[in-house]
């Protein structure tokens, strides 16, 4: 059965009927999560675990990150928040007129076509390791390359290629910090017992919501609750914490791991 007629299937028979759906992601960034599971008969409840701030620099460090970008061949964007918090430090994004762009997901691809730039390379897995290997496949080593990060991204990758003679600079332009404004939202639910499945989309999420639930002592009431990851990684680290089920889709975005929860209910 292909995709479109496996969503068909979900959504005529609302396979997601009474369930209500913890999206952890911004409000701005989950509206077609929450539009795929109503179209599924779900409820999508709303508890951004995650909040994000700029870093504040000087205008010295301004300028030497201004550089940095000027000496780069390529410029490379893991996600639409690097691309965004990339674009209010440097409004002026003529600065990436001749450079080589890469980026993780077809979301960050999307989200740089609306300021008219395209992609040079775009590996079909979503996670950094595959930008890694394509890197090693596509990429001079000599090249310059400069990485906006959040302050948690994982940057062994970046530190592998380093070690295979890349000339790469990276720098934390923002910082992923724990949402304290959801917490009483997460107490409210579960104490309630009005949780049935729990999305992350990310280790961060991962991590936040973990602690969230140690704070809160919500332990004994999640209970029967299933768990949604989007790639293998942030599967791995819910595991480790003892979540479970673990979901995770084979494609790496909202959507798939949507339709990741539906074939699970069907298949119960």
């Amino acid at each position: 059965m292909t995709n479109s007629n496996l969503c068909e299937t979900y959504a005529i028979n609302q396979v997601l009927k009474g369930k209500r759906i913890i999206v952890t992601r911004e409000k701005k960034q989950s509206q077609s999560m929450c539009k795929r599971i109503h179209g599924y008969g779900g409820t999508c409840i709303q508890v951004p675990l995650i909040t994000y701030n700029p870093v504040s620099f000087s205008p010295k460090e301004r300028d030497e990150l201004l550089a940095d970008v000027q000496q780069a061949t390529w410029v490379i964007f893991t996600s639409q928040n690097a691309f965004h918090f990339f674009n209010e430090l440097i409004p002026d994004l003529t600065i990436l007129r001749d450079k080589h762009i890469a980026v993780v997901g077809d979301k960050t691809a999307a989200y740089l076509r609306t300021f008219g730039l395209e992609p040079d390379l775009s590996p079909k897995r979503f996670t950094s390791r595959a930008l890694y290997e394509q890197i090693l496949q596509e990429m001079n080593s000599h090249e310059m390359s400069f990485i906006p990060v959040s302050q948690m991204a994982n940057q062994q990758w970046i530190q592998d290629l380093r070690k295979k003679g890349y000339q790469i600079k990276s720098k934390t332009i923002y910082h992923t910090l724990k949402n304290e404004a959801s917490k009483q939202l997460l107490h409210d639910y579960f104490h309630r017992k009005l949780v049935d499945v729990v999305t992350l989309a990310s280790s961060s999420a991962v991590t936040f919501f973990v602690q969230m639930v140690q704070e809160l002592n919500l332990d004994e009431f999640s209970a029967g609750v299933v768990y949604a990851c989007i790639g293998s990684k942030t599967a791995a680290v819910a595991k480790k914490y003892g979540l479970a089920p673990v979901i995770v889709p084979k494609k790496y975005t909202t959507n798939a791991m949507i339709d990741a929860v539906c074939q699970y209910y069907m298949e119960e």
